[in-house]
């Protein structure tokens, strides 16, 4: 092989490997984006037909494959690039106490496999959820780093509370068939009634503080989200959450008061405004106009319990 030849060789490899690596090293990242937005989005809408516990157990099956697939390709990423950055703030480590608490107690646990796993229905309070949350947090704040990216996190969490409540308000009227292949007392992808309403009550008060403050107008698709809360809380008629929806509204028109000056345009305060004097009329003033037979949920007290026993014994 002739000198020039060989030379050239050498540049041509060297140039191949280093594309590679940068093409590498800029693919991983977009990655773990890929994989955390698609969690995102799919984490309120998964479940499993087929598995033993519908919500639960897919949840977190979909989260634990996930986040370690997040975690392979951002650990991957550190490897090509050769550095790593460190967020300060004192979130992360309560976040790793609290997994940490959850160990130390499933090691003290009388069945250990189960707390650390979770079983049928008690799934969230296992620590390889806890963990995999602290982990998704973790990979939040390092692959959606800067304001774009986050900015990203929120439109995507909007999207699949849309979409969650949208199958859930059309099941809840008999229009889809996830009432045949969910669980009995529920007909949502989120769990109970109240808890699938609490969800986009939460959702959608994020949503509004959000649209309240933003300096450019934004698509109007948004809005679908706290007309459809408002459905469901017509529907539910349950007053804790009429209580939260209207505190929540309470505080934002407040923010919107005392902060005046970045609120954009005033015509953004008429929405919660609505919202507001609709769910202080419909707790105090009228029954709402949808009725329809919900399975309700019954949370335990002392008095129920001892009814229960009493009745068994």
């Amino acid at each position: 092989m002739r000198p020039h030849t060989h030379v050239i060789c050498v540049l041509w490899y060297h140039f191949i490997c280093m594309h590679l690596f940068r093409s590498t090293s800029e693919a991983l990242p977009v990655a773990t984006r890929v994989l955390l937005s698609v969690l995102i989005i799919l984490f309120p809408l998964f479940f499993l037909p087929l598995s033993l516990d519908t919500l639960e157990i897919s949840k977190q099956t979909l989260l634990v494959i996930v986040i370690s697939a997040a975690m392979l390709t951002w650990s991957a990423s550190l490897y090509h690039d050769g550095k790593i950055s460190r967020h300060r703030g004192v979130t992360p480590w309560i976040l790793w106490l609290l997994v940490g608490a959850f160990a130390v107690s499933s090691g003290f646990s009388l069945s250990p496999f189960m707390s650390v796993f979770g079983f049928s229905g008690q799934e969230y309070a296992s620590v390889l959820t806890w963990a995999a949350l602290a982990l998704f947090f973790f990979l939040l704040t390092h692959a959606f780093h800067n304001q774009t990216f986050s900015k990203g996190v929120s439109e995507l969490i909007f999207i699949g509370a849309i979409l969650a409540g949208v199958i859930g308000l059309l099941s809840i009227f008999g229009f889809t068939p996830l009432a045949s292949v969910l669980p009995a007392p529920s007909v949502n992808t989120i769990g109970s009634i109240n808890g699938f309403a609490l969800f986009l009550v939460a959702t959608s008060l994020w949503q509004m503080g959000i649209d309240l403050f933003a300096p450019t107008s934004r698509s109007r698709i948004y809005f679908i989200l706290p007309v459809i809360t408002f459905l469901l809380l017509l529907v539910v008629d349950y007053p804790p959450l009429w209580i939260v929806w209207i505190i929540g509204l309470l505080v934002l028109l407040s923010f919107s008061m005392v902060f005046s000056l970045h609120v954009p345009r005033t015509s953004k305060v008429i929405a919660p405004s609505i919202f507001f004097v609709s769910g202080l009329i419909f707790l105090f003033f009228s029954s709402p106009p949808i009725q329809i037979s919900l399975p309700s949920d019954v949370t335990p007290n002392s008095s129920a319990s001892w009814s229960i026993v009493k009745d068994v014994l």
